[in-house]
């Protein structure tokens, strides 16, 4: 692998430890999507008050996340309701509609269109969707389980990653004080990005670079904890750090 495929590698992968980690904390999760922006060498400014981080910072308090990818794949079958209105009139744990429809005519009085939180709220709960999809993929690919891998379930999934891969773009532009350069943006398909970050793109946009890069040899699940981490020299590692390592050779003394 040519040195800066394998630096870039490296780096998305370092990216992701952290995100795909089991006992992610909340500020290593919204520090990974701040971090994002340097890692992607994005042309964005995130807010003080970014709406994303904000509603994954009331999520992750209350460990709610299940609740909310569980009412996202159940809220598919059903037609003719937008994704906010969805919450209005169930068991919310966070209220999340009566919370971002206060933001809106207090806060923000009307700055933005509804669309715009209505987006930002999908994004935010597809992540974490992405985040449990990209674990399971990775797990298979690891177990080479190639039924699965064809299954109709994984190549939506794949395809999904792909589609939102594909919200960030490269373009050439010039100006008269840098001339010709490369911006790297979210596409016109994300004008809700200046409310809150799209940070289902940005998982899906390193996790395919990551695997277009170095495919399985690169990444691996602790053989004491399953938790999943980078490999930095192919076949080195199956413990994601030495206290897994101590730990695993303390159970095999003690058997």
């Amino acid at each position: 692998m040519p040195k800066n495929d394998y630096a870039a590698m490296v780096k998305y992968g370092e990216w992701l430890n952290v995100l795909l980690g089991k006992d992610i904390k909340t500020w290593q999760l919204k520090k990974q999507f701040q971090e994002a922006i340097t890692v992607l060498n994005l042309d964005y400014t995130l807010s003080l008050n970014d709406l994303s981080l904000t509603i994954i910072d009331k999520i992750q308090k209350l460990k709610v996340w299940d609740y909310y990818i569980y009412h996202a794949y159940t809220l598919k079958d059903k037609g003719g309701i937008s994704f906010i209105e969805s919450f209005r009139d169930i068991h919310d744990p966070l209220r999340i509609y009566d919370f971002l429809s206060d933001l809106k005519e207090n806060s923000y009085s009307d700055r933005y269109p509804d669309t715009y939180f209505e987006s930002v709220l999908k994004s935010v709960i597809h992540m974490y969707m992405d985040r449990r999809f990209i674990l399971n993929w990775f797990k298979k690919l690891k177990e080479n389980d190639a039924p699965e891998m064809f299954s109709s379930d994984t190549f939506a999934g794949i395809k999904h990653l792909v589609s939102n891969y594909n919200g960030i773009r490269k373009s050439l532009t010039f100006d008269k004080i840098r001339g010709f350069h490369h911006v790297v943006s979210f596409t016109e398909k994300y004008p809700h990005a200046e409310l809150g970050i799209p940070t289902e793109v940005i998982l899906s946009h390193i996790a395919l670079k990551f695997f277009m890069l170095g495919d399985i040899d690169y990444f691996g699940f602790c053989d004491h904890c399953s938790n999943f981490f980078v490999v930095h020299r192919k076949g080195r590692k199956v413990y994601c750090s030495d206290i897994c390592r101590a730990n695993a050779s303390k159970i095999r003394a003690s058997q």
